[in-house]
């Protein structure tokens, strides 16, 4: 069995916010897969026997807007019962998902809030609806304090919560014209903030979320020639793969690979105070 230092699992790409650059394409309006509780249990039971998730982190799109996220928090809590679950939301839609409260409590699930923005109307929301979801359990100087780092966790009503900054901290994955880098393979991994994040997207393993969502973006996309290099440059692991393949995969995942060379590999390219509008 392989360890898996993140596993993140995505449910859904939609968003109710158009962040420039947005790893899952969320921002283009890619037609990503949507993941239901009981795929998502499918999915989740046959990668048991050979991964270790150390942290599995529930992901979007915004999960929000998924109608079985709550099973699906169960589910994995209950195939993986010792991992670092995690629910990752915009926030921007709490107050009106305020019984997701218990589930999180019950399944020990932490609610990390990605703060994308310090745009007025952005924070005037961000604080209402946590405002709202803690029955007014909390300051508007605790989330302030609270964003000054990359992730600042605490706890309110038996719940962990982290406000992870987003604003100073968001790489470009594609240039002007979403076009690729077309970059030294080596030098794109090297300055990669998310090679520790591993996929298990449409029942598969991905090096990376840019490799997961590739297909949807080409689908999306009109200028395919710019990315004809790259649509067979990578093969994501399957669960009933041969074990030869499988110790081949897991031997390569966390190192760079040629599809890397599609993303950045300067670490100064990204986006400080980006739109999300």
């Amino acid at each position: 069995m392989i360890d898996i230092k993140v596993l993140d699992f995505p449910i859904l790409a939609s968003c109710n916010l158009k962040c420039d650059n947005c790893s899952s394409y969320s921002n283009l309006s890619v037609d990503g897969t949507v993941q239901t509780a009981k795929q998502a249990k499918a999915d989740l039971i046959n990668w048991k026997p050979y991964i270790n998730p150390i942290r599995l982190q529930i992901l979007g799109g915004e999960p929000l807007l998924h109608k079985e996220l709550k099973d699906i928090i169960k589910i994995a809590r209950e195939i993986y019962p010792n991992t670092d679950l995690r629910l990752y939301t915009n926030g921007l839609l709490l107050k009106r998902h305020k019984d997701i409260k218990e589930t999180l409590k019950k399944y020990n699930c932490m609610l990390v809030i990605s703060v994308h923005s310090v745009d007025e109307r952005y924070k005037k929301l961000l604080y209402e609806n946590l405002y709202e979801f803690l029955d007014g359990d909390i300051k508007t100087e605790e989330i302030s304090k609270s964003v000054v780092s990359f992730g600042k966790v605490f706890r309110k009503q038996g719940i962990s919560i982290e406000l992870r900054d987003m604003v100073t901290s968001w790489s470009r994955v594609y240039k002007k014209g979403i076009k690729p880098y077309n970059s030294d393979y080596k030098k794109a991994h090297e300055v990669c903030r998310w090679t520790h994040c591993t996929q298990l997207y449409q029942g598969n393993l991905w090096k990376c979320t840019q490799t997961a969502f590739f297909n949807d973006l080409m689908r999306r996309i009109n200028n395919h020639k710019d990315w004809d290099q790259y649509k067979d440059k990578y093969t994501p692991l399957k669960h009933d793969d041969s074990q030869e393949i499988k110790d081949k995969w897991f031997s390569e995942f966390l190192s760079p690979e040629p599809i890397c060379a599609m993303c950045r590999e300067n670490i100064n390219d990204k986006i400080v105070h980006k739109s999300v509008w």
